[in-house]
């Protein structure tokens, strides 16, 4: 109500000109702050973390489960594959398997890449030389190989951890497991597999985000939250 009686005032002919110019400086100015998202890198930050936690608890059980069930050889085996005999098989306990080690590999990747992508993305849209679609598509890109690279060493040492050879795993914990790498097969070793990680989720946070970007302006929605 108090903007309105000033935008009231300011359209008055009985308001000098001097006031009237800092009336209409004073709404533009809030006009401007009203829609500027107030977005900060600790948000990012946060968010990022809060969702790599929240994907681990999600992750790590499906990719015990993915993990048996590919190294499984059915006919080896008089039971059928199944993901609930699977289930069954490990327990509540063997579905947290490599859990830390997700942990490690998770929060990491999406404190980093949030914040990275936000930064990113508005530093290539100065630029002016690409569209939006091409825009989201090499900022994830630019982003995401290197975080993804990054954190690869993390996801071996998890994939070491839920492996079982005969039900029985040979690592028990992060530090173990990335001594006996070291030890046994070199720092090389942490990064077996980088180029396969990066080409599966590269290209899907590339259109996960192309499509987030897209719905948030055909929806008119604001992502600044912190």
């Amino acid at each position: 109500q108090a903007e309105d009686g000033i935008r009231d005032v300011e359209r008055s002919r009985g308001l000098g000109d001097v006031y009237k110019r800092q009336v209409k400086k004073y709404l533009r100015d809030k006009d401007r702050c009203h829609c500027m998202p107030v977005n900060t890198w600790y948000g990012d930050v946060f968010a990022g973390a809060v969702a790599g936690v929240s994907q681990t608890f999600m992750a790590s059980p499906t990719e015990v489960v993915a993990i048996r069930m590919q190294l499984m050889r059915e006919k080896e085996s008089t039971v059928k594959v199944t993901m609930m005999h699977e289930v069954r098989q490990v327990g509540t306990e063997g579905l947290f398997r490599g859990f830390r080690a997700c942990l490690l590999r998770d929060v990491p990747f999406f404190t980093i890449y949030m914040p990275c992508y936000h930064n990113t993305k508005s530093m290539i849209e100065k630029c002016g030389y690409f569209n939006d679609f091409i825009n989201s598509v090499v900022t994830g890109a630019v982003v995401g190989i290197p975080v993804t690279v990054l954190v690869t060493p993390a996801d071996v040492i998890k994939t070491r951890i839920q492996v079982e050879e005969e039900g029985i795993s040979r690592y028990t914990g992060i530090k173990h497991t990335a001594s006996i790498i070291y030890k046994e097969e070199g720092g090389r070793a942490f990064f077996k597999g980088a180029a396969a990680r990066v080409g599966r989720i590269v290209p899907s946070y590339m259109v996960v985000f192309m499509v987030y970007e897209k719905l948030k302006k055909i929806f008119n929605i604001d992502s600044g939250i912190f």
